[in-house]
């Protein structure tokens, strides 16, 4: 009777122990999300670089804009006509208040870039120091929106923050490393348990194994490994909690004095696998830091990455295998940054994606201010081009002028008196017999008696007529590109 009595007595005591048993591999997912922060480690975190602005393209257009404008503009910054100093600043050159503050310094790196043209092949070769009057004005009313554009654009360059944008390969794989195996030199074959744990373990692992900002914590990928996997030292997971590698060789559970020893924490390290070599993106890391949070699960005020049962987590199967996470129904983003790591890596992926955007934007802005250099030379070539049909056209109109004069003559074919009075030269043997021509000698005293009639048009036409206001080309150079474009159509 008494035996059948003990014998149900342990039975229904081992019906509970087993209901309170956690199964083995109970922290397979915790397991995996946290090794792969590990096994990234081994990898190369990707770092866009940001361009610089290709200040070769934009001093080219600022050079050009300068050498084809007026001398006088031009004289404005130079110290004296030997051109061999430039003036500071407006105040220096004593043209304060005029807005030219914010535009100076391009000036004047232009100015000094353009007094010493003999050593700037670039410029040489773009033929803005070769052209004539009329061909720089036609080259500067281009090239100074060209100039004004490309000062936009440069203006308009991405300018991280200077944490941002210091940040190199080597600073990202160190924040990587230092958040995975607690040093930023650290390897799967090198941990310091003190580091990964961010402070003297004190062997309590139900106080160790709880996000906190000070004293020993999950502070690292590998440290949380330890406390979601190593087994307990009463009431251990069989196969443990994690797998069979990473169950340990000493247990640890609360105010046992035990401590993960280097060891234990490199084995934990080295059952993660590795990336060696692999590159490591924002994306990745984004992608493992949502997948870790995304398995905290909570008791309705603390949350718990890992097995929780009751009553902390101490490594035991019937309480918890698990991290804390206080409050994290209150707060939990606060509450889950407290483990440090977690947080500096979201912080990283913030700097990669703003590295990224600003390496496409500066790369995009970049080709702008190449293609406003290839503009500003072919303005070059336009206004040669141009020169030359104004040119060609004054001589046209000075031969049509010379037609116009031989025909005025041949109306006084029939009368000595009128040819000569008309300035032409008379050739014939009688008084109405001509021929009477033209007096090379009085072309100018003809031209203005043969345009007397086209003047007295022109002030009854008056107000509606084209005029020159700004001297002698002023027509042809507000007008060229309407020519220009007839003559190409």
């Amino acid at each position: 009777m008494l035996t059948a009595i003990v014998g149900a007595i342990a039975l229904c005591f081992s019906g509970i122990s087993d209901a309170a048993d956690m199964a083995a591999g109970v922290n397979r997912a915790e397991h995996g999300a946290l090794c792969a922060f590990v096994s990234m480690a081994a990898g190369t975190v990707q770092v866009p670089v940001v361009p610089a602005v290709d200040e070769v393209a934009y001093d080219y257009i600022q050079n050009l804009n300068f050498s084809t404008s007026p001398e006088d503009w031009q004289s404005m910054f130079y110290v004296d006509a030997t051109k061999q100093k430039v003036h500071e600043s407006p105040q220096e050159a004593k043209h304060q208040n005029k807005g030219y503050e914010p535009f100076w310094e391009d000036w004047k790196k232009a100015a000094a870039a353009v007094a010493k043209a003999d050593g700037n092949e670039k410029l040489k070769t773009s033929g803005a120091l070769n052209l004539n009057s009329v061909e720089r004005q036609l080259a500067h009313a281009q090239i100074q929106k060209i100039a004004a554009a490309a000062r936009k654009l440069k203006l308009s360059f991405p300018q991280p923050d200077s944490a941002t944008a210091a940040l190199t390969g080597v600073a990202a794989q160190q924040i990587l490393t230092k958040a995975a195996l607690g040093g930023e030199a650290a390897t799967a074959t090198n941990i310091d348990n003190a580091k990964a744990f961010g402070g003297s373990n004190s062997g309590n692992r139900d106080a160790v194994c709880e996000a906190k900002t000070s004293g020993a914590s999950p502070a690292s990928a590998v440290a949380a490994l330890a406390c979601v996997c190593l087994k307990g030292n009463a009431n251990a997971i069989t196969d443990g909690a994690c797998t069979r590698k990473s169950v340990g060789t000493t247990a640890w559970q609360a105010a046992a004095g035990t401590f993960p020893s280097n060891t234990e924490l490199h084995t934990q390290a080295k059952a993660c696998g590795s990336r060696q070599g692999a590159a490591v993106s924002s994306a990745d890391l984004k992608n493992a830091l949502q997948n870790l949070q995304s398995l905290v699960h909570t008791d309705g005020t603390d949350g718990y990455l890992g097995t929780f049962e009751s009553t902390g987590c101490n490594g035991s199967s019937g309480n918890g295998v698990c991290i804390k996470f206080g409050n994290y129904v209150a707060d939990g983003q606060a509450a889950f940054d407290k483990l440090g790591w977690t947080k500096d890596l979201r912080q990283l992926t913030q700097q990669l994606d703003t590295l990224a955007v600003a390496e496409k934007q500066a790369a995009i802005i970049n080709k702008f201010i190449q293609a406003k250099a290839e503009a500003a030379t072919a303005s070059i070539g336009e206004a040669k081009l141009t020169g030359k049909l104004i040119q060609a056209m004054q001589q046209t109109n000075g031969q049509n002028k010379k037609i116009d004069i031989k025909q005025f003559c041949e109306t006084h074919n029939n009368s000595k008196t009128k040819c000569l009075g008309a300035k032409c030269a008379w050739k014939g043997q009688k008084e109405d017999d001509g021929p009477c021509v033209v007096d090379e000698s009085k072309v100018a005293e003809q031209t203005n008696t043969a345009g007397a009639g086209e003047q007295a048009n022109q002030e009854a036409g008056g107000k509606d007529r084209q005029t020159n206001t700004t001297g002698n080309n002023s027509f042809f150079i507000h007008k060229t590109p309407l020519l220009f474009a007839f003559l190409l159509f």
